[in-house]
Order: C-alpha cells, then structure tokens, then sequence
C-alpha cells in the first residue's frame, strides 16, 4: 500500500485557510536542541500573531528556552495530523505557571488518515447514548435525562463525524468514554426529514463546559451514507469551505 504524504497549506487568516484549532488540543512539542518530544495542552491563540502552549518543566526545558530558538509541533485531531513549524517567542515558568508563547505558523502540513474526504459544518443534531452512560453521583432518573441531548455536528465525513454538545447547564458532566454505541439524529439540508445514523465513539475531548466526540458511522446504513456523501460533494462545490 502507498504510504500516505502530507500535504503543505500556506496560512494566511485574510483568506481561506487558517490554523483551526481547539483550545485544550493536546500537543507534542519538539524543542532544537532537547532530548525527545514533549506533550503539551494549547491554552490560546491569536491567529497571525502567536500560539500559547503549557509545557512541562524537564530537565534541561529552560536551557533550550530563549527567544527563536525553534520548535516543530505536532496534534491530531480526528483522523488528522497536524504539523508546524514554529519559534520561541516568550516564556514564563514561575510557580504552577508553565507556558510558552511560539509564532503562529506561515505553513501547516497536514497528513490525513482517515480513509473519505472531511468538511467542517454547522448541523443541529440530537446524539442519544445507546449503553455506557454511567455516573455514579447520579441517580437512575437522572441518568435516563443525559440519554439524549442536543449538539451540532461540527465536520463530517462518510467515515464519520466531530460532535460537540454544550453541558454547561448542568454542574455534572456525562461520563462518555470510547466504545459507547450512540445514534445521531439530524437534518442533512438537500434532504428530506430527519436523518438518523448509529456510530461508535472513537474519541472523546472534554472539559467544564462541552464535549466533543469523534464518532465513527455504522457502515451497514448505506442508504444514510449515500445521502451524507451527496452533501460532502455539494458543499465541496465552494471553494470557501475548503479550510485547514
């Protein structure tokens, strides 16, 4: 089999493709100059400007520390990896605060794994947890209340999808862990009523507020898969959705 190449997107946030990115994205960072790669949590980003990063202190972190030395990160995402090249342009390790500041990249390359063609998207979706949901500081009532709630499906492809569902309502998270069974009910637009799709969960990010879940489709439901295909053709007609 042919081994898969990267692609190099230049990024340029006046046009079509830019760093998208999470806040909370785990991070492995390469430092000049240091032994082995580093795992890191991006805290923020200022497109154009810079990225902020929490390091990990290690020895010998501050001696590679100083201003251009450079770095190489890399993330993935979803059936994508994502890498730059970067440089150091400020640090503070005082305390429990760890963090680096590094340029934000002119070019990204970007290596996709997943086997179909993914595009960012907007869909409300109602996302029900077939087995697994469990937390035990609820009560069984409880429980059955988390059995389904509302999101949006953020990209899409026929492989799978990004779903993210805002929790903030709530003082408890759902405890969603990977090979939770899950259905996904939405209005694909080109079609007609409400689509409904079975998956699997392959990745879960959380943090205080949402969740976001990599969800892998049920490739039996060829008739769902046909029509999420004939919308991924469609949106990309326009050159506008094709971003990083």
């Amino acid at each position: 089999m042919k081994q898969k190449e990267p692609k190099r997107v230049s990024l340029d946030i006046e046009s079509e493709h830019y760093l998208d990115v999470a806040i909370g994205t785990r991070l492995l960072i390469d430092f000049e100059g240091l032994s082995g790669k580093l795992k890191s949590v991006l805290l923020g980003v200022d497109p154009g400007k810079y990225l902020i990063m929490r390091i990990p202190i290690t020895a010998g972190i501050r001696r590679i520390l100083y201003d251009n030395n450079r770095v190489v990160v890399r993330f993935e995402c979803f059936g994508t990896i994502y890498g730059f090249r970067s440089h150091v342009l400020a640090y503070l390790i005082k305390g429990p605060i760890q963090v680096v500041f590094v340029s934000y990249p002119k070019f990204i390359e970007i290596l996709e794994m997943r086997g179909s063609q993914r595009i960012n998207c907007f869909l409300p979706s109602k996302i029900k947890i077939s087995e697994g949901l469990v937390d035990s500081g609820l009560t069984d009532g409880e429980i059955s209340d988390f059995k389904e709630f509302q999101g949006i499906i953020q990209d899409i492809s026929c492989e799978g999808c990004r779903y993210s569902t805002d929790v903030s309502f709530t003082n408890r998270i759902p405890k969603i862990s990977i090979g939770y069974n899950v259905t996904l009910n939405f209005e694909l637009p080109g079609e007609s009523g409400t689509q409904s799709i079975s998956g699997c969960v392959r990745n879960v990010y959380k943090d205080s507020e949402k969740i976001d879940l990599g969800i892998e489709f049920d490739k039996s439901d060829t008739e769902t898969l046909g029509k999420i295909k004939n919308y991924i053709a469609q949106i990309l007609k326009f050159d506008f959705f094709k971003k990083v």
